[in-house]
């Protein structure tokens, strides 16, 4: 009987030790929030990318630990390396940064589009001259030729845009129709501005994950996890698998 309870101790303690030596992955996520994505109530995280580590990370001898910054501080932070995994943009929206960034296969596909007042939506032929709201830290295709109006988040963009403060702002599609639908804002929804297949960007220093990282993903897709739980938070565009 003392054999048995000393070897359950034993275990017990051997399982403590392997949790509390296990390496520690910290993933950045918007404090303002971008719903459907993430959400900015700390004590409780949810939401598709809440959802979606913590499916990746499921099965891994890896420790993950979500960490609330604001948008623009969330690239700083990386370089830092305070955060080792930033989701989801793409290389072109992390110019000068290739020293310490590692991507993983594509995980999701999304679209940017722009946004613009109740019944004033725009045909844009071209960017050039053009003021667009856009989100603080973001990086936009082809910003270079049109002048930015940074916010905080969509969600203050959409609000700008709904007041007829901006003439038009670019916001990911799926924030977008969750904003609008939640809100009632009087916007219409313009063309596409980006479709981007979006990775994982992992820091340099964590580089050796990338391979338990990727064989993940593609279980995940192949099992269809991914698109199930974009499905739960109301996306059901199929172009985003």
């Amino acid at each position: 009987m003392i054999y048995r309870l000393l070897l359950i101790v034993c275990l017990s303690l051997s399982s403590l030790t392997k949790v509390s030596l296990a390496e520690t992955i910290r993933i950045a996520l918007p404090s303002e929030g971008n719903p459907p994505y993430s959400y900015s109530d700390t004590t409780q995280p949810k939401g598709i990318y809440v959802e979606l580590f913590n499916a990746l990370f499921e099965s891994s001898p890896y420790r993950i630990e979500f960490v609330y910054l604001s948008s623009a501080r969330i690239r700083n932070e990386f370089k830092r390396n305070t955060i080792d995994i930033e989701c989801c943009p793409l290389p072109s929206w992390r110019e000068g940064e290739d020293a310490y960034s590692h991507y993983s296969k594509v995980a999701f596909t999304t679209e940017d589009i722009y946004v613009f007042p109740k019944n004033k939506v725009q045909s844009l032929p071209s960017l050039t001259g053009k003021a667009i709201a856009t989100v603080s830290g973001y990086a936009y295709l082809h910003e270079k030729k049109f002048s930015r109006i940074d916010f905080n988040s969509e969600l203050s963009i959409l609000r700008m845009v709904a007041n007829q403060r901006v003439e038009l702002g670019i916001v990911d599609r799926y924030i977008a129709e969750h904003l609008i639908h939640l809100n009632s804002f009087p916007v219409d929804i313009g063309s596409v501005h980006e479709k981007a297949l979006r990775p994982i960007r992992v820091h340099k220093n964590k580089k050796h994950i990338l391979p338990e990282l990727n064989r993940a993903i593609s279980q995940l897709q192949k099992k269809q996890k991914i698109q199930k739980i974009f499905k739960q938070h109301g996306i059901n565009h199929d172009s985003t698998f």
